[in-house]
């Protein structure tokens, strides 16, 4: 599996009771071509593309779009590569979804102390993989059934032209500099030069931007940046002659840094975090090669656009 696989995939996986029962109507997932049945008391989320109960932030069903092939997302989710993450799988099957070809999956993932099972269908192309993430705490018995049964009536209408972007809670210059879109990854959305994935473009610039799916306690602002630092794949060193400084964008507070990859000693990283008031943040992204004239410049300029909706 390619790194920006492992990449994409490591992007989706970073993701009292009442007396639940299952709506009776079809509801369409907003910016995605999938209705679904959802259990009683699941709301559509303001987070995200999917559906959230009110009064349990644990219990969702979330869609995440990855603009890369099914058949090197589904090498993900097998019992070994899960395992390697910390994860449990429990069961896998082989499913079809309208006219592509799908995988089911159930699995356990323990995060901050606490235990998630999750029912998941995968299914996609040669260019795009669709993930639908039905999750929530191991101890609610009760709700994961209905979870799993929501998963099972999911619809896709085909004939449905939308525009992916639509249920973002941000934008940017996208005509600004030399970039090109390759689609939306949960509430982000994914940027290189060429399109191709494993980008071919010579300076190798990859641009993700996003917004948390839910609200965090970052009273260590600093500290919180470091510490998402400290979660991609590749151990990243902090460019100490750049150091870690405060940012503004559209009136949004935030830190800016720069990381040097200690195996890819000619790869360098920027990563800004924004802190609304509102607790979530939005997170930017970018990886290059050193050595390009105009691609730290770019990268500034491109980030500099964002705007919230």
């Amino acid at each position: 599996m390619t790194k920006s696989m492992k990449l994409l995939i490591w992007i989706f996986l970073l993701l009292p009771i009442l007396s639940f029962g299952q709506e009776n109507d079809y509801v369409r997932i907003g910016g995605t071509n999938l209705s679904l049945v959802p259990p009683q008391g699941f709301e559509p989320s303001t987070n995200f593309k999917g559906f959230q109960m009110e009064d349990n932030p644990y219990a969702m069903i979330m869609v995440v779009e990855i603009p890369g092939p099914f058949s090197e997302i589904k090498k993900g989710f097998t019992k070994k590569a899960m395992a390697e993450r910390g994860m449990e799988l429990i069961k896998k099957e082989n499913r079809a979804l309208s006219s592509y070809e799908a995988n089911y999956v159930e699995m356990e993932q323990e995060a901050n102390g606490v235990v998630f099972v999750k029912s998941i269908l995968i299914y996609g192309n040669e260019t795009q993989t669709v993930i639908v993430n039905g999750m929530c705490l191991k101890e609610n018995q009760d709700l994961f059934p209905l979870i799993q049964d929501a998963i099972s009536t999911i619809k896709l209408d085909e004939t449905l032209d939308v525009d992916p972007r639509s249920e973002l809670a941000f934008t940017l210059n996208e005509e600004l500099i030399n970039l090109e879109f390759i689609g939306v990854v949960g509430n982000g959305m994914l940027f290189n030069r060429d399109g191709n994935i494993p980008t071919e473009s010579e300076d190798q610039l990859n641009v993700f931007v996003d917004k948390s799916f839910a609200t965090v306690n970052a009273s260590d602002k600093e500290g919180f940046c470091l510490q998402r630092l400290s979660q991609y794949d590749d151990p990243y060193e902090l460019d100490n002659d750049k150091g870690l400084e405060k940012v503004a964008i559209d009136g949004i507070q935030g830190y800016s840094l720069f990381a040097k990859n200690e195996l890819n000693k000619g790869e360098t990283i920027r990563q800004i975090i924004l802190f609304p008031e509102d607790g979530s943040y939005f997170i930017f992204h970018a990886s290059y090669q050193e050595g390009y004239e105009n691609t730290e410049s770019d990268v500034d300029l491109f980030f500099k656009s964002f705007k919230v909706k």
